[in-house]
């Protein structure tokens, strides 16, 4: 990290009298804008296979390829200028839309967050405990808290 990046996210500093600010603020905030929501359309390894609208990132896969090689793990979001990787940090959570999924960046590894499951069966059948815990777990599965039990 040099003196003109933030130090989690390498994010792009401005420094007194520099030229061409605008370059090194947008860049920045392209950055932010992958974010502030990191939702990633997939996991791919090859740059090549995907058509990407400006917005869009994915998550690089153990196998990276071509302009990716370097940047197993990243986020790699697609702007005008091309692409940006984003290196994770530690707790960092994402949700992977098309397999509709969270991960979660623990000990240099994303691993998926598991799904919970209602309770069923047992000796002691509290209905009423059912009902509640149910209700609670829709509400963590709809913000993305829990994973869906698909």
């Amino acid at each position: 990290m040099s003196s003109l990046q933030t130090a989690r996210f390498s994010l792009p500093l401005l420094s007194p009298g520099q030229a061409s600010k605008e370059v090194f603020h947008n860049e920045a905030l392209s950055l932010i804008d992958f974010l502030l929501h990191p939702v990633v359309e997939n996991i791919a390894n090859d740059p090549q296979l995907l058509s990407p609208g400006e917005g869009q990132s994915w998550l690089v896969g153990t196998s990276p390829l071509g302009e990716w090689q370097e940047h197993s793990g990243h986020i790699a979001g697609w702007t005008a200028g091309g692409w940006r990787y984003i290196r994770p940090q530690e707790n960092m959570r994402i949700v992977v839309s098309d397999e509709r999924k969270t991960l979660i960046y623990r000990d240099n590894l994303w691993v998926s967050v598991g799904a919970i499951l209602p309770p069923a069966g047992g000796s002691n059948i509290d209905p009423e405990a059912r009902v509640a815990i149910d209700s609670i777990l829709d509400i963590l599965q709809l913000l993305r808290i829990a994973p869906d039990g698909l």
